[in-house]
Order: structure tokens, then sequence, then C-alpha cells
């Protein structure tokens, strides 16, 4: 004969074990990495347009301080910073949406379209002033402008410029 057994239903779910699954796609460290370098963009974007606007605001006090022969146009440098930022809250958006398994690629791409844009601002910014824009926009055509050490900014948002497309390929692949 067969044995009935009078155990409760809810004993017998709790005593099977679950199998976990683990998806391979997702890890926290990287996560948290993606949040850091979000966070790291924004501070460092809202430090150089604070400078730029309060040295703005300050530009002609500064004119009458130390005469006129710097130019201290900060809106190239304004304008620079502003994709770094939304860089930044990007990434942050990109984080919490993979978290949730939604629209994580619209937001790699969104991020990769800005790494387009930071590139075309960079060599509108080379073409229409020279490789020394930087120098050139806040100190004008003096000497200081025109010093060699003004190519790095250049060269150095070029290189962040082409990390962030790359970055954002990256991010849409997973």
């Amino acid at each position: 004969m067969a044995k009935i057994a009078l155990d409760p239903i809810e004993e017998k779910r709790e005593e099977t074990p679950k199998k976990i699954k683990i998806n391979k796609k997702f890890s926290p460290g990287s996560i948290i990495l993606e949040m850091f370098l979000g966070t790291f963009n924004i501070i460092f974007s809202i430090a150089i347009l604070s400078f730029s606007i309060i040295l703005n605001l300050l530009k002609s006090t500064i004119h009458q301080i130390i005469g006129s022969q710097f130019t201290l146009d900060m809106r190239p440098l304004i304008f620079i910073t502003i994709p770094i930022f939304l860089f930044g809250v990007f990434l942050h958006f990109y984080s919490i949406e993979r978290i949730a398994k939604r629209y994580y690629k619209l937001y790699g791409l969104l991020i990769f379209f800005n790494g387009i844009f930071m590139s075309g601002i960079i060599l509108f910014y080379i073409y229409k002033m020279s490789i020394n824009w930087f120098g050139v926009s806040i100190f004008g055509n003096t000497s200081i402008g025109l010093n060699q050490w003004f190519y790095l900014p250049s060269i150095l948002y070029i290189i962040y410029s082409i990390f962030t497309i790359y970055y954002s390929l990256i991010l849409m692949r997973k």
C-alpha cells in the first residue's frame, strides 16, 4: 500500500535546496568602478565649471588689476567641460540601469555619442584657434598663451574622448 505524507507542504519546501543562478555578466566590482569613474568625472567637471564661472564673473576686476593683455575667455573651457559632466551622469545612469537589467545599452549608446561630440568639440577648437587653444583663450596671443605646454590639454582631451568612445563600445557589449 502507498503511504500518504502528512507533513505540511511548507516544511518540505524549506528542506529542498534551491539552485542559485549566477549572472556572469554582472559583477558588483565593475558597477562600483563605473560609479567611481562617473563620480570622478562629475566632481572634476563641477570644479572646472565653478572655477571658469567665477573667473568669468571676476573678469573685469582681474583686468583692472593685471591689465587687459590677457583675454581670460573661459567659454571654450566651459563648453569642453560640459561633455565630461554628461559622461559622468550617463555612467551613473548606466550603472543603475545595469543593476536593474533594463535600458543600460541605451545609456552605453548615449555615452558613445557623447564621446563623438567630445572629439568634435576639441577638433573644432583646434581648427578654430590652434592646438594650444587653452593658452590662447585664457592668456591671449602673449608669450604665455603661445607656450608649448598648452598643447597638453588638447592632447589629453583627445585621448580622453577616444577612451570614452572605446569605453562606450565595451559598455554596449556587456
